[in-house]
């Protein structure tokens, strides 16, 4: 009979982890480690949710086992044979070793057919008595608990010293011809054993191959798992020393600001301060002359018959006319303007946090409620749709436009009836502005830029701007304001040029779609290039 190769399996590998004794009965979980059939029984006793004590993973399925016993449980799970084969060799050559015949010899082999220790002279013996003449002699000092077990034949389910032939599928068994014409008799399909155990290592062949494969799969999928943990870490490590770095930049960033803004506050102030100085000033030498000269009027109408005193009041009275009486503030010291923040250093730090996502307010750009009667919002007022071919298509963004950020839309639909794309900004917020029906002409609150013209708050300069001509659907163009308060035209992330200087703030995004354009949606807000 042909024999695989044997495994060899460590002692402490035959040992339950419950009593720590020799498996008996080793039950196979669903895990695939063992337990003994009667500590798999007390394990589910003791802890009805028992989970296996090696690698905690569940052993019973309360839906699946619902109603049953604990020994019924045990008893379903399948058998392993040929772990119980190895205990029983492991006992065998764990005996002391002396002849089964001879009294205080020690034994030298063992018969693999009744698992007997003979010394060399009992052993030469026993292979040449016709009972065990065909039985397989192995030398002690070389054989193991798994060949023992590999090597040692079947036998009879109740006549263990009886070797089988035959096997039975009616009651799962294999046993010897005596039982074969007794007990199994009525049995159909009695069979030999050797073609079961035939058909039974192909099978297992198979299963192995699947196992194999699968074992194979799944540790290249395990390496791709750890690569992928590997990759994580690696760009987690980098995401953070992205993040340091931009604190770095911010913290700088805010260090400066804050530097500029003390200076520009103590700058303005200090300038404020000297002016209003210097008017009191005035007023102050004002205010003396005034006084001096009260003083003497006064104290002349003490004398009332004092003959010159007509001459010192109309001499008196051309002093006072003279005099600058006046107690207005200039309007540059009433009005005094407040201190104002530096824009630029403002502008970059928000920029910073918009990198890092912590501004809040830059989102994709989003229409707003006030739009041209033939205009449809979707996607969450980030989507237009012109609903017919007139008038009424202007749609503006819901909130104001950020310096140095890009607001960007994509065409999607196109009427190829027209040509130009219109777009621009409206100084006015959304929420009071009263919409035009088309902005085609030159409007105080917009400055538009189109194909052959820039609308300049209600000039018009003719400058060319093809590109603007006939834009393929897919195309995207958009609009930024940068800190010097200049507009700059992109088409498809490519900086144009500067459309016009001195934008007023705030302002927002606008774009006609009484023209060329269908259908557009806004794009997320986004740095300038």
């Amino acid at each position: 009979m042909a024999t695989a190769a044997v495994t060899t399996v460590a002692p402490s590998d035959m040992e339950c982890t419950v009593c720590h004794e020799h498996f008996t009965l080793p039950r196979i979980l669903p895990c695939g480690h063992l337990l003994c059939r009667d500590c798999l029984v007390t394990w589910l006793h003791s802890q009805p949710e028992a989970n296996c004590p090696l690698c905690r993973c569940e052993i019973v399925d309360p839906k699946q086992h619902k109603g049953k016993s604990f020994e019924d449980i045990a008893d379903g799970f399948p058998t392993d044979f040929a772990m119980a084969a190895m205990v029983e060799a492991d006992r065998v050559l764990s005996k002391q070793h002396e002849c089964c015949v001879c009294v205080n010899k020690a034994a030298v082999d063992v018969c693999i057919n009744c698992s007997d220790m003979f010394c060399a002279s009992c052993s030469h013996v026993h292979s040449k008595q016709s009972m065990s003449k065909h039985h397989t002699i192995e030398s002690l000092s070389s054989l193991t608990a798994e060949t023992l077990a590999a090597k040692r034949p079947a036998t009879c389910q109740v006549h263990d010293d009886e070797v089988s032939k035959l096997y039975c599928p009616t009651h799962g068994v294999s046993i010897c011809l005596f039982c074969a014409t007794a007990d199994h008799r009525q049995c159909p399909d009695v069979t030999k054993l050797e073609s079961k155990m035939a058909e039974a290592r192909s099978a297992l062949a198979d299963l192995a191959a699947i196992l194999s494969r699968g074992e194979r799969e799944l540790a290249e999928a395990i390496a791709v798992l750890d690569k992928d943990i590997l990759e994580i870490d690696q760009r987690t490590q980098a995401t953070v020393a992205e993040v340091e770095a931009a604190c770095d930049r911010l913290e700088k960033s805010v260090k400066e600001c804050r530097h500029r803004l003390r200076e520009l506050a103590l700058s303005m102030g200090c300038d404020v301060k000297d002016k209003v100085i210097q008017v009191k000033t005035i007023f102050v030498q004002r205010k003396g002359k005034v006084t001096t000269h009260r003083v003497i009027v006064q104290r002349a109408e003490g004398f009332p018959t004092l003959g010159s005193l007509g001459k010192m009041a109309s001499q008196m009275g051309t002093r006072v006319h003279d005099l600058d009486l006046t107690s207005t503030l200039p309007p540059d010291v009433k009005d005094i303007s407040k201190v104002t923040v530096d824009a630029q250093a403002v502008s970059r730090i928000v920029q910073e946090l918009s990198t890092l996502r912590l501004v809040q307010d830059l989102p994709t750009l989003r229409f707003h409620d006030n739009h041209g009667q033939k205009i449809r919002l979707s996607n969450d007022h980030q989507t237009a749709h012109r609903t017919s071919d007139s008038r009424d298509g202007i749609v503006m963004s819901r909130d104001p436009m950020l310096a140095g950020m890009l607001y960007q839309v994509q065409i999607n639909e196109v009427n190829n009836n027209y040509s130009r794309t219109y777009l621009g900004v409206v100084t006015k917020s959304p929420d009071t502005f009263t919409l035009p029906g088309t902005f085609s002409d030159p409007h105080p609150a917009v400055l538009g830029v189109t194909p052959y013209d820039v609308r300049i708050f209600g000039d018009r300069k003719f400058e060319e701007w093809s590109v603007l001509n006939k834009l393929a659907a897919g195309s995207k163009v958009g609009l930024a304001v940068d800190t010097d308060r200049s507009l700059h035209l992109y088409v498809d992330g490519k900086h144009q040029g500067v459309v016009a200087p001195d934008i007023p703030t705030p302002c927002y995004f606008m774009f006609d779609m009484f023209w060329y354009c269908t259908k557009m949606t806004a794009l997320p807000v986004t740095s300038v290039p």
